[in-house]
Parts: structure tokens; C-alpha cells; sequence
């Protein structure tokens, strides 16, 4: 949320109390909008010229009240890409990364996996999508989309299997 005043925007509160109020106002209307990683948040709160100090503040009480969970954030994502975009594990993984989760976070989620996401199965309708053909392009493409040798495996014994 940035201030304006006559159509132009101009900088935070000097005062520390209305500052702090008016970032965290900030960081809960970013939160509804979209998940975010506390690296983004920081970063945007940043941007609307918010000092450390302020920003520290408001996270620690965003992660206080739940608000701000990394995990959850991170396992959302993750089951968004796998199951909207038939993404694979190695793919999703970049992707968490890329958007600024903990590495221990995207570690932990594939340690104990994402709750209802079965990456077989996902690699299987992906390659049903790509017309069951064995190729070295569906290979490729099911490779880019992020799954392992494993799921690629199983992909094709389990189409040739409902063939027979």
C-alpha cells in the first residue's frame, strides 16, 4: 500500500508507531492478494520504502499470528503446480526456489512429500495428454515438465498396461 496525497505518492510515516501500523496494514493486503515467501515480503515492503527496522517488526508478527507460513505457502504452491500444471518434482522444486522459499522449506516438503499429489500418476496424465506416444520427445517434454527417470518409467509401462 502506498500513501498518496494529492494524486502523488510520498513516504511512509516518520512516526515509528504509525509506520509500523501502516506496514503491516501493507503486508496483510499483499498476503490476501497471494501467498508469499517472507524474501518477497521483505522485498516489497522494501519498495514502499518501509525501513528494516519496521520490516522486521512486521514480519516477526505475521509469523507470530500465523499469517505468514512459509511451509504452508511453499506446500500450496507446490500442489498448485503439480496438479493445475502437471509439474514434477525437480520442476516445482526450481520453481519454489526461484520465488525466494527457504532451501530447508523446499528441502522438508520433499522429504514428506506434498498431500495429494501423486507424481506417477501426474507424469501418466501428462503423458496421456501428449498422445501416449513413446518418443524421445515425450521423453523431453515429460523431463522438462520436471519428473524423474522413475515417474517417466511408470508413465509408460502403465499406459502400455491399459493397452493390452
Amino acid at each position: 500500500m502506498y500513501f498518496y496525497q494529492n494524486g502523488r505518492r510520498k513516504e511512509p510515516p516518520s512516526d515509528p508507531e504509525k509506520a509500523f501500523g501502516a506496514a503491516l496494514r501493507t503486508a496483510e493486503n499483499i498476503l490476501a492478494y497471494a501467498d508469499n515467501s517472507e524474501k518477497m515480503l521483505r522485498r516489497k515492503l522494501a519498495e514502499r520504502k518501509y525501513t528494516p527496522q519496521i520490516i522486521d517488526r512486521v514480519i516477526d508478527r505475521l509469523i507470530d499470528s500465523g499469517l505468514l507460513d512459509e511451509r504452508r505457502f511453499a506446500e500450496n504452491t507446490a500442489r498448485s503446480l503439480a496438479l493445475g500444471r502437471l509439474y514434477g518434482w525437480s520442476r516445482i522444486r526450481a520453481r519454489l526456489l526461484e520465488k525466494g522459499y527457504e532451501n530447508a522449506v523446499v528441502s522438508s516438503l520433499a522429504a514428506n512429500g506434498i498431500d495429494g499429489v501423486d507424481f506417477d500418476a501426474n507424469c501418466l496424465a501428462l503423458f496421456e495428454r501428449l498422445g501416449g506416444e513413446r518418443s524421445r520427445e515425450n521423453y523431453m517434454k515429460m523431463r522438462r515438465h520436471g519428473f524423474s527417470y522413475e515417474n517417466i518409467r511408470y508413465a509408460f509401462d502403465a499406459f502400455a498396461n491399459t493397452e493390452s
